[in-house]
């Protein structure tokens, strides 16, 4: 791959990560285009989601560093309830336990941990399929097909307007296996949340903020797999300059874009991307049969 080919591929990660659009599988057909099919395999997608990570740890700190300190605060009191439940059985006394749930941020925090959960097992079940389709653009333009019809299902959902207060178990594993099915190339992972929570109700809002965030953790386990093992195959086929040079770029591109993304994914727009990813689908599909 030249550098030119790394800095375009960047350059397209960076904007078509922050809309329901499938990054991957823009970068699968286009990787076509420019004649590196091999170097856009699964690990190469994979490590190109380290310029998405830094644009989102960049433009969301505020809220990542809320949802950190939750965290810790709701292990503490796991602990401490650990430690009096063992406490009350030794002696029969009866001690307050800690309630866990205590804050918006904290029930925040638990839904993006089931959801994270749900999409690692999914994940982990689809991956020898991914690995086989990541370069094959029939699976490609099936995948954009199948985030078309979910976008254009959501669209017809009623928004109930729900907030972290109101969600409930069973919202977090829906999105958690929408997301995981995202490991499918042309499946988009922003797409298949935004969709997921439409569905449950969310708030346009609250919907954004939980897609973007939850990206977080499924990004960080996508490289930690996919570049453990492929590393080898990026530096024969791409170049670590390369590679180096298209996550930089998705970085800066993704910085400018993400604010424009949170306007426009606020409104009611399901049926734009829905109809994009349709058009694209078909165009996909065109490439690879001719």
């Amino acid at each position: 791959m030249s550098i030119i080919g790394a800095i375009i591929l960047g350059v397209l990660q960076g904007v078509t990560a922050f809309f329901p659009v499938s990054s991957s599988g823009h970068l699968v057909v286009v990787g076509r285009l420019l004649g590196a099919d091999e170097a856009v395999n699964l690990s190469y997608l994979a490590m190109m989601h380290i310029g998405t990570l830094i644009a989102v740890i960049f433009s969301f700190r505020s809220d990542l560093s809320r949802v950190l300190a939750s965290m810790a605060g709701m292990c503490g009191d796991v602990f401490t309830n650990v430690r009096l439940l063992v406490k009350n059985y030794r002696h029969s006394e009866t001690g307050d336990y800690h309630r866990i749930l205590t804050t918006n941020y904290r029930r925040f925090t638990a839904m993006m941990m089931i959801s994270t959960l749900t999409s690692a097992a999914i994940f982990l079940a689809l991956r020898p399929f991914a690995r086989m389709g990541a370069d094959n653009l029939l699976i490609t333009a099936t995948g954009m097909s199948i985030t078309a019809l979910t976008l254009f299902i959501s669209s017809f959902t009623r928004n109930t307007g729900k907030k972290p207060a109101g969600t409930r178990i069973r919202d977090a594993l829906v999105i958690g296996v929408l997301q995981g099915l995202a490991v499918m190339p042309g499946i988009s992972r922003l797409g298949m949340i935004l969709a997921g929570a439409g569905i449950c109700g969310f708030s346009r809002k609250y919907m954004v903020k939980y897609a973007f965030l939850l990206s977080i953790p499924a990004i960080i386990g996508g490289v930690l797999t996919e570049g453990r093992f492929g590393m080898a195959s990026i530096a024969a086929n791409v170049g670590v300059g390369c590679m180096m040079a298209g996550i930089v770029f998705a970085a800066l591109v993704g910085c400018l874009v993400l604010r424009l993304s949170q306007r426009v994914l606020s409104g009611k727009r399901s049926w734009i991307f829905s109809s994009y990813c349709l058009i694209a689908g078909i165009l996909t599909m065109v490439i690879y049969l001719f």
